[in-house]
């Protein structure tokens, strides 16, 4: 192979081919046109002699080849990035960097914690806040996303992770619920009507499977998607919420609710955060994992 056929750009366009599978992701991740990145791969298979990416029904696939490129690649280029970080200093103060996080609606009630501590120290840098497609934070940062929170998943080349706390449930109502004068029944628990939170992804959730395990059937009367509007649903009706206590928990007295623990052991959901190893050693990112970290750990508390 001639290396100077190879310069650094084709290697940002590889890595990033590679880990979108996707000539449109892959252009939008590195921030250059669709056309531009169908040349850079049109050269990339000139260059490796292997087709690297094949259509299989409406997307596309790594070839072995490919596959056997990933973690090289990766590794090159955050050695590249580790070379170069000291002239690409990160100053939290003046930089207008749009960080791009991937969370579940679960998670979102950290967003008013972790906006407030990112702006102490960054006034202008700015968040988009998205859903990973079908839960999966890889996906997610396939796409471009730089951080992204959720339950445990399995590893996978070049994604790093760490474990930041757990979230328990408790059942809320309005304040002066009769169910939750005190220690609440599975009488009571079934004798109301409840919110479900229904966020588009298969099967019953974590408190809809652990409820039928105990063979507990609540009535559903009302279905929300976003587990912040149910605890305002509840504040002014006799509906009960199974939610997050973490995150409800200081909202509670805002909103006017009375809470109490289930009357069913609930599992707890680890919560993980997610980062590409590409951007391990980015000074910006850096930063704001930092905080990230910060914000859910004193929200939900370290294992």
């Amino acid at each position: 192979m001639d290396l100077r056929r190879v310069d650094l750009n084709l290697l940002v366009a590889l890595e990033s081919l590679l880990e979108t599978t996707s000539v449109t992701a892959a252009a939008r991740h590195t921030g250059i046109t669709q056309s531009s990145m169908s040349h850079n791969l049109r050269r990339l298979r000139e260059l490796f002699g292997d087709p690297l990416l094949v259509r299989n029904g409406r997307k596309m696939e790594r070839t072995p080849r490919a596959e056997a490129l990933r973690a090289p690649t990766q590794r090159i280029l955050a050695e590249i990035q580790r070379l170069v970080a000291a002239e690409d200093a990160f100053d939290p103060a003046t930089s207008q960097r749009v960080f791009a996080i991937a969370c579940p609606d679960l998670l979102a009630a950290i967003l008013p914690e972790l906006l407030a501590c990112l702006h102490r120290d960054g006034p202008a840098v700015s968040l988009e806040f998205h859903r990973p497609p079908r839960g999966d934070v890889a996906a997610a940062l396939a796409s471009g996303d730089e951080l992204a929170l959720g339950p445990p998943r399995e590893s996978a080349p070049g994604l790093l992770q760490r474990r930041l706390g757990t979230v328990r449930w408790a059942v809320f109502g309005r304040a002066g619920h009769p169910a939750l004068a005190g220690p609440l029944t599975i009488e009571a628990y079934t004798r109301y009507p409840h919110v479900l939170v229904s966020t588009g992804t298969p099967g019953p959730g974590f408190v809809g499977e652990a409820l039928e395990a105990a063979g507990v059937d609540r009535r559903v009367g009302l279905t929300v998607e976003s587990f912040l509007l149910a605890p305002h649903a509840v504040a002014a009706s006799d509906l009960l919420y199974t939610g997050p206590w973490e995150l409800i928990r200081p909202h509670v007295a805002g909103i006017g609710l009375a809470s109490q623990p289930p009357p069913v052991a609930l599992p707890e959901v680890p919560v993980n955060a997610y980062w590409p190893e590409r951007v391990h050693h980015d000074p910006g990112h850096q930063w704001l994992r930092e905080r990230v970290v910060q914000v859910v750990i004193e929200i939900l508390g370290a294992d």
